[in-house]
């Protein structure tokens, strides 16, 4: 008789007993650690591009920027913080191609072109990308977008909430082209906000209703009422609504009608809530009560059922749980996520393993940012969707929530600068040197900056500021640049594919700059770029 099929092995047990003694490890020693795995096992050129800052290499960049800002002196395997952060946005802007553009479907805050778009509009404080972000408020206000903050709208809002930062000044004395930036996005935000409001109750996605931090109704509310606090007493009623349906066990369903009380995760469950209501709190007065036992309760749910199987993450693994809990909780959960752990439940055969195991949101990156808010006693936040910064919006009632950003002093003018490239190690990136006898003590701290993530060669580089374009599904046939990139250009080769606009780095904001290979006159070009400026997390 013929043996069937052999039978799938058993999937591990969804989590573990919290039943150990409280326990801690050394944060700063496991963050470079972690670092050093993410840079040697994932390399900027091994990373699958997509995914904007969820996945992929966009998402390392943005942790890799934010860590800068923490420990602007640390370096892991000899470069600093903003070299390999140039080094993954270079392995992005390589795949511009791939990337289709936000649609109804697809435009939140995994979306490649807007969330490149933001960064460079943020960091360069670049007022024509800025209207290039915002003219995809065609896309997330048509009638068929999503709300959700993966796939939908309320990703778009904490995309233009991260721009809108830096364009505010510290004595909110904007000069007149800053004041109608500001107008703009303001505009656009409250466009896409009425739109969220509009749309049809309860917010589903793919046809179910879900109440998650990722695809459901506390992640959007959360999403609005931090773009715009005058909202909050508008939704404070579905808030309530929503925080009804905790189950006695302190989690909550992952949609509506309520299912199993099976998933204790970012995305689904109890910690997602805890993490939204906690940023969102100070706007319910009337609730805060009520928050505080639901937060409470939930709490305990994650310290019983936390510990999950599925490889640490900040998404759905113990490393976003972790940032659910209070201090010594906190601690013990991330004991958990050391290599040595994930090892010992691999061998064990208990790991489910994650499909990006890079990434911010599914991977080392995201475990490195426990590591680093361990270290560093930072509010315990999520990095990404949940790194909140305000709006500058007054209110009558709330007050003034400005957070203040601080850019970098600009740099004087320079019409042309020469590069050598410094000899790179198996195409990690490597610092350039100036061979210019003529230039400023600021142009060669400048040219210290450099990254050259291409292999070595011979060619001088030249600094030139290059645009992509193409048609934007929300203009028509309209070209226009998809996202500003600051390149080292080889000196007498082309641009690139797709380059159509070339000129010289204005001096403005602070900028480190990946090596662009061309393989023969005009072969495609790749660019990188560090991301400028300061957003402070709320």
């Amino acid at each position: 008789m013929a043996e069937g099929p052999a039978a799938a092995p058993p999937r591990p047990p969804r989590y573990f007993r919290n039943d150990a003694e409280l326990s801690r490890r050394d944060p700063y020693k496991q963050l470079t650690a972690s670092l050093n795995r993410l840079v040697t096992e994932h390399p900027p050129d091994k990373i699958a591009p997509g995914g904007g800052l969820y996945y992929g290499p966009i998402s390392v960049a943005y942790l890799f920027y934010t860590l800068h800002k923490l420990y602007p002196d640390l370096t892991v395997d000899d470069y600093s913080m903003n070299t390999w952060s140039a080094a993954y946005i270079e392995q992005a802007q390589a795949n511009m191609k791939q990337y289709a553009g936000p649609t109804t479907a697809a435009c939140g805050i995994s979306d490649d072109i807007m969330a490149l778009l933001a960064l460079f509009a943020a960091s360069a404080k670049d007022r024509d990308t800025v209207q290039e972000l915002c003219d995809y408020a065609a896309v997330t206000t048509d009638e068929d977008a999503s709300n959700e903050w993966l796939y939908g709208r309320a990703g778009y809002l904490y995309l233009l909430r991260l721009v809108r930062a830096s364009f505010v000044d510290d004595d909110d004395d904007n000069d007149d082209d800053d004041k109608k930036t500001l107008e703009l996005i303001d505009d656009t935000a409250a466009e896409v906000i009425d739109a969220v409001l509009d749309a049809p109750r309860p917010w589903k996605w793919h046809g179910k209703a879900y109440l998650g931090a990722a695809h459901g109704a506390v992640g959007i509310i959360t999403q609005v009422v931090l773009t715009d606090p005058t909202m909050a007493p508008r939704l404070e009623p579905e808030l309530a609504a929503l925080l009804s349906y905790q189950f006695e066990s302190g989690n909550f369903p992952s949609h509506i009608p309520p299912g199993k009380d099976r998933l204790v995760q970012f995305c689904h469950g109890a910690p997602g809530v805890v993490a939204s209501l906690l940023s969102i709190r100070r706007f319910f007065p009337a609730l805060d009560d009520r928050i505080e036992r639901v937060v409470a309760r939930a709490r305990e749910c994650v310290l019983e059922r936390g510990l999950l199987t599925k490889e640490p993450c900040l998404c759905h693994g113990i490393s976003g749980n972790a940032l659910a809990l209070e201090d010594r909780e906190f601690e013990h959960f991330l004991s958990y996520t050391t290599g040595h752990e994930i090892k010992c439940m691999e061998r064990d055969g208990v790991l489910e393993k994650s499909d990006d195991p890079a990434s911010l949101w599914c991977g080392e990156a995201g475990r490195a940012w426990a590591w680093a808010v361990a270290d560093k006693r930072l509010e315990k936040r999520f990095l990404g969707p949940l790194h909140y910064l305000s709006f500058h919006l007054p209110s009558p009632n709330l007050g003034d929530f400005d957070l203040p950003v601080h850019l970098p002093s600009p740099q004087p003018p320079i019409e042309q600068l020469t590069y050598q490239k410094r000899a790179a190690r198996n195409n990690t990136p490597c610092h350039s040197t100036s061979t210019s006898s003529a230039v400023s003590q600021e142009e060669n701290l400048l040219a210290e900056s450099l990254l050259a993530v291409s292999p070595p060669a011979p060619d001088p580089f030249i600094l030139q500021h290059h645009r992509c374009r193409r048609p934007r599904p929300c203009c028509g046939a309209r070209p226009a640049s998809q996202v500003g990139l600051w390149v080292a250009q080889a000196n007498g080769f082309g641009s690139g594919s797709g380059a159509d606009e070339v000129g010289k780095w204005d001096g403005v904001g602070d900028r480190d700059v990946a090596g662009m290979d061309s393989a023969g006159g005009g072969g495609d070009g790749r660019s990188g770029c560090s991301l400028g400026g300061e957003w402070e997390v709320w």
